[in-house]
């Protein structure tokens, strides 16, 4: 390595890069069967790269020390993990900022002529409607399945004041196991058709009742979602019978759920 902190920060910052990027490509190649090359892939790497980043961030500084120059050993180490931080902090922002999947707006959103055959973001992961149902594959090579369902319970109304009636309702969302977790989301009417929005998680296995606009006056486009839920500690057997009511305010810049206080006496704008 060298005395530049920059550059031991580049080439941690590369190899990183590199690693991450052969276990996402490689991923698609997972197993069907369990198989012991797993954790020895896993372990070895591990080892490989603890042993990777002591030389990169180590090894110029324990020089420096074993010739005696220990404030330049310290300075030298502090810089490279100040580099580090920064380029891991600057690659994060530009990530985030250009390519996160739930920043998006109307001009981003895939747009269709039927809300239930629209793209929804659920959990973070783009879901894509056919006739109301999507499913997608649990992990690479599994035969689990991610079932995604209209449920129904439409509210129709105008979420953001252009004219058009938009549509709110409930997905159901199976991801293999015993639950069933259902997602309140929105199609937003745009002159070529519907754009989907992001997803807020009601629970599992709850007991939906209906959605319908919040009666507080100062609540303007506020939606309320009502549903029974289980009391805390009960177990997941219990049928559901304590009522719940979520109010949610949809910002049609982001498609994303904010959440609004029920009986808040400012005015939601």
């Amino acid at each position: 390595m060298t005395n530049n902190p920059f550059l031991n920060a580049l080439a941690a910052t590369s190899y990183i890069t590199l690693v991450a990027s052969i276990m996402f490509f490689s991923s698609s190649l997972g197993l069907k069967e369990p198989s012991i090359i797993i954790p020895i892939t896993v372990l070895s790497l591990f080892v490989f790269s603890a042993a990777m980043m002591g030389f990169i961030f180590l090894y110029q500084p324990l020089q420096l020390l074993l010739e005696g120059k220990k404030q330049e050993s310290v300075n030298l180490f502090l810089k490279t993990v100040a580099a580090f931080a920064g380029i891991t902090i600057t690659v994060l922002v530009a990530w985030f900022s250009l390519f996160h999947p739930t920043v998006y707006d109307e001009k981003q959103a895939a747009i269709t002529a039927d809300y239930k055959s629209a793209a929804y973001m659920i959990n973070g992961a783009r879901v894509q409607l056919t006739n109301g149902v999507a499913e997608t594959a649990a992990a690479p090579g599994s035969a689990s399945k991610v079932i995604t369902r209209y449920f129904g319970d439409e509210l129709k109304t105008d979420l953001n004041d252009d004219g058009r009636e938009d549509i709110v309702f409930l997905l159901t969302q199976e991801t293999g196991g015993s639950g069933t977790f259902f997602y309140a989301v929105a199609a937003l009417a745009t002159p070529t058709g519907y754009a989907g929005s992001d997803g807020y998680l009601l629970g599992d296995r709850i007991a939906p009742q209906n959605i319908v606009l919040s009666e507080n006056p100062r609540h303007k486009n506020v939606i309320v979602v009502n549903y029974a839920d289980r009391a805390p500690g009960e177990p997941m057997t219990t049928r559901p019978s304590m009522g719940k009511s979520a109010y949610l305010k949809l910002d049609p810049a982001s498609m994303q759920w904010g959440i609004v206080v029920p009986n808040f006496e400012g005015e939601s704008r």
